[in-house]
């Protein structure tokens, strides 16, 4: 099969039964990995823009609502498709009438930093104190410059368990990304009704609790 350019596929596991000679209708995707040089585990479920019977697309530019267990922390909130990766900013979801979901750059979980080993030079001009709060600040700058690039903004925690329960009874879902100026498609909707069994598949394969 030839990928379209500005694609990417996900490989999936698919909560249904049985064949069908009509094109796949959008589901809730399960995927897992590894990372072999840090061993950190993953499984996440997401959402796509093309489906085929064995494969699902994500377009680079737009954004797509996932949900993923990595190392044993619940994430919640939508990622750049594509192959090129780009930066996703604020984003709104909203599940039917509930109240919108505001999840932030600032509550991204991040998992590599070059934040995380800075060391800053030593000045003999400068107290230990000194460099220290220097260090801090710029290890705060680096993190916040990070979340801010993330190809993903989530939220984690009750607030993440909270946005899945109404997931799993809701009908609608609506999102958008804010605070940046984009300049790919920056909303979404879909229908969550027809989508359930395949988003109780996959949290019970990621082993997250609903």
């Amino acid at each position: 099969m030839t990928m379209k350019p500005g694609f990417t596929a996900i490989l999936i596991t698919l909560a249904l039964s049985g064949c069908s000679i009509q094109s796949p209708k959008p589901s809730w995707i399960t995927s897992s990995q590894k990372d072999q040089f840090t061993d950190k585990t993953s499984c996440t479920i997401q959402l796509a823009k093309y489906y085929t019977r064995t494969s699902a697309y994500t377009q680079t530019g737009e954004y797509y609502p996932f949900i993923s267990m990595v190392d044993n922390q619940l994430r919640v909130g939508v990622r750049s498709g594509g192959r090129a990766l780009i930066p996703v900013g604020d984003v709104q979801l909203r599940i039917d009438s509930n109240p919108a979901w505001n999840i932030t750059t600032a509550e991204t979980p991040i998992d590599s930093s070059a934040a995380t080993n800075y060391q800053l030079p030593s000045y003999t001009n400068l107290t230990s104190e000194q460099q220290a709060l220097i260090t801090e600040t710029q290890k705060s700058a680096m993190a916040s410059i990070t979340k801010t690039m993330s190809p993903y903004t989530a939220t984690t925690g009750d607030k993440a368990q909270k946005i899945i329960q109404q997931l799993i009874s809701g009908n609608k879902l609506i999102y958008r990304t804010v605070g940046l100026n984009q300049t790919g498609s920056t909303t979404g909707e879909y229908d969550l009704a027809s989508m359930k069994e395949s988003l109780i598949a996959g949290l019970n394969q990621c082993g997250i609790k609903y």
